[in-house]
């Protein structure tokens, strides 16, 4: 009898394998057919990411000079995209710092997204590291080898450390997920990490804040570059992030809204941070102005021939004033600070939208402006060079992969995480929040 049973076991399970993975082909089909758009958005990015693959391969075994980098030119779209990452995954600890310290309690259904997308955003920046040291094998050497004289080391520890913050505090939004229903103790660690949550809130603001600071400072304490060498660098690099970073999440809030087709965030709590993305690009587009109108009425030793070159070999000067001017200050002031204009989810893509391009803008004149017109340092007649610089196909493709990455990473959280679902506060500050009637005229 045993033997019979013994026998029969695998036959009896055998059709109840092959149901399962029936239902579940139905299932993924009868998805497919509901959301198709979905399925071809996720098969678009994917490819990128191959193309990007490929990329890869090819720098790691030919080299940089599969690249428009050049030893006069050693830094160029990539660090620029780089920067920006940092600067737009900034969000995360603003969030962070007016629910924890700030007293915006309200505003803790906005923090997970913002951290979602600080956490893309900064291995997004270790990827196209990889890239650009020529050397990936070494990643590990700036933790076993420490140099704390250097500015870029500091940037690289701060790194590490935001993204493990990071990871912390996105750990419940997995152990939260009803994949994990069936084990209670994923519940339990998640309540903890709640409890520890402020604590490691308070290490992210202070990590982030040094990495952003550091990221500018690595700029302005080079004497050799007349248009880096300025003390201001850290401090423009750390405002920009501000706005940029909180103006990033509110325009990625907006348009998954208008994706999904239904109120993800409260409409009055993304009128509200709106309204102070505004306040703090005004007071950052004062400091940046400031700091232009130093540079123009003070002196530096050739600062002003390596700007007349610039704005004779490049389009510097549009991408001053179009640029960081137009579409990353005015624009954004305009549609933030005018309640019939910034309730609307369209406003709002426009503006983030324009407030990220001005902080693109920035990034790519700073690494590009000391690069591109330098000094000769000739012993009888120092002279400032033009020195062109034009980024390959695989740069862009490499670039691209990484923008996909995080296309695909935050459209599979927002489908299968309890991403914009508001943390359990005591005494629910974060569901008592109520809306403000909406503006006449608006939808």
């Amino acid at each position: 009898m045993t033997e019979q049973k013994q026998q029969k076991t695998p036959q009896e399970k055998s059709p109840n394998t092959k149901r399962v993975s029936l239902n579940w082909l139905a299932q993924l089909t009868g998805d497919v057919k509901e959301h198709p758009l979905f399925y071809v958005w996720i098969a678009f990015l994917l490819v990128v990411c191959a193309v990007a693959g490929v990329a890869a391969i090819l720098v790691w075994t030919r080299g940089l000079e599969m690249t428009g980098l050049t030893n006069r030119v050693p830094w160029g779209l990539w660090i620029t995209v780089d920067l920006s990452a940092v600067a737009l995954g900034a969000g995360s600890f603003v969030t962070a710092a007016l629910v924890h310290f700030l007293g915006g309690k309200r505003f803790a259904p906005v923090s997970r997204v913002a951290l979602l997308i600080g956490l893309l955003a900064d291995t997004g920046t270790g990827m196209i590291l990889m890239l650009d040291l020529g050397r990936p094998d070494r990643f590990y050497h700036p933790i076993i080898y420490w140099n704390p004289k250097s500015l870029l080391w500091v940037i690289t520890w701060s790194v590490i450390l935001y993204i493990s913050v990071l990871v912390i505090e996105l750990a419940p939004v997995l152990l939260e997920s009803r994949y994990l229903e069936r084990w209670p103790a994923a519940r339990r660690v998640s309540h903890q990490i709640h409890k520890a949550t402020p604590v490691v809130a308070f290490l992210g603001v202070v990590i982030s804040m040094i990495h952003l600071s550091a990221t500018g400072a690595a700029y302005g304490v080079i004497r050799g570059r007349p248009t880096w060498f300025n003390p201001m660098t850290a401090i423009i690099f750390l405002t920009s992030g501000i706005y940029g970073g909180l103006s990033f999440v509110i325009m990625i809030i907006a348009i998954t809204a208008r994706v999904m087709q239904r109120e993800i965030i409260k409409r009055s709590l993304l009128d509200e941070l709106a309204q102070i993305a505004g306040g703090t690009l005004v007071v950052c587009s004062i400091v940046r102005v400031l700091d232009l109108a130093s540079n123009y009425f003070g002196y530096r030793p050739f600062f002003g021939e390596s700007v007349a070159l610039l704005h004779q070999e490049t389009p510097y000067s549009l991408s001053l004033t179009i640029g960081e001017f137009l579409f990353g200050m005015i624009i954004p002031i305009i549609i933030f600070l005018n309640r019939n204009l910034r309730w609307r989810y369209r406003n709002l893509a426009l503006a983030g939208l324009s407030a990220t391009i001005g902080v693109l803008v920035c990034r790519w004149d700073t690494t590009l402006s000391g690069l591109v017109a330098a000094v000769s340092y000739s012993p009888s007649n120092p002279t400032v060079q033009f020195f062109p610089y034009s980024p390959t196909w695989v740069e862009w493709a490499a670039v691209a992969g990484v923008l996909a990455y995080a296309g695909l990473a935050y459209t599979l959280a927002v489908r299968f995480l309890p991403i914009f679902e508001p943390h359990e506060e005591k005494g629910g500050e974060s569901e008592a929040h109520v809306a403000k009637p909406a503006p006449a005229g608006a939808s």
